[in-house]
């Protein structure tokens, strides 16, 4: 091999490296992705691992995720390298098994509020955003002390609406009001979610921006996974699209203006 063949390969292996430890940047993982390079960074973890993970150590990597088109099976223990996690977000990958809950769902600009009731809550949320590492916007409230769900769910929309942030969530005593105030807003759908299987819903189906909790119903390690199930499910397909075009319709039609688009 020549010198400049050296080259450009030590250049290919070297991004492949930043990659895997989610260093370099955006632009260096993407170069490896485009040059199809593979390289696993950990001697534990097998290069080209299958897209089902063989046992409970297993490391699911770039390469694993990358070919594992719309499903991948994590099984309990599995670990994820960054560059498999954004392989998998990016891709839209639906991954399921005992090791799914180890995926990070990306970084995502996330503004969120709470009203007195939803403070302890909001709080956690908070804490569990940051350590996966997201973007978060606390727009309040930042006490206990007696305050108004509508204030905090129309600053959260606002964000949402304006850009600032990608998602929003809003939690108070019953998830009820805030998503009726944040609703009340110029492309703002909001959805109540008491459940894991009705946030995946609001996304999938209705492309929801907004996810509203009720602290007086929810202890914090269900909250927290159903936020994961709100931000890691992507807007569904044309035909939900479709439905959703009806609601901004009305929108329109009723003189509340258009949504921003495109959906994240």
């Amino acid at each position: 091999m020549d010198t400049a063949s050296l080259r450009a390969l030590a250049t290919r292996v070297a991004g492949a490296l930043l990659a895997e430890r989610g260093l370099g940047g955006s632009a260096a993982r993407g170069a490896a992705r485009a040059q199809g390079v593979h390289v696993t960074t950990d001697p534990s973890r097998p290069a080209g691992a299958a897209a089902e993970a063989r046992s409970a150590s297993a490391w699911i990597d770039g390469e694993a995720a990358a070919k594992a088109g719309a499903s991948l099976h994590a099984p309990a223990g599995a670990r994820w390298t960054p560059l498999a996690e954004e392989e998998a977000i990016l891709r839209h990958v639906e991954v399921h098994g005992a090791g799914a809950g180890e995926l990070r769902p990306g970084s995502l600009r996330i503004a969120i509020g709470a009203d007195h009731g939803g403070y302890a809550l909001k709080a956690q949320l908070v804490d569990e955003l940051t350590r996966w590492g997201h973007r978060v916007l606390d727009l309040g409230t930042h006490g206990t002390e007696a305050c108004d769900y509508p204030d905090f769910a129309a600053l959260v929309a606002e964000a949402v609406r304006d850009g600032r942030a990608e998602l929003g969530c809003v939690v108070d005593g019953a998830g009820l009001g805030s998503a009726m105030a944040a609703n009340k807003l110029p492309g703002i759908r909001a959805a109540p979610c008491p459940t894991v299987e009705l946030a995946r819903n609001a996304r999938a189906h209705n492309h929801a921006n907004l996810l509203t909790l009720g602290a007086s119903h929810l202890d914090g390690p269900r909250a927290k996974e159903i936020v994961r199930a709100f931000l890691t499910t992507p807007p569904g397909e044309e035909r939900h699209r479709r439905r959703v075009d009806k609601i901004t319709a009305l929108e329109r039609k009723y003189g509340r203006g258009a949504p921003p688009d495109p959906m994240p």
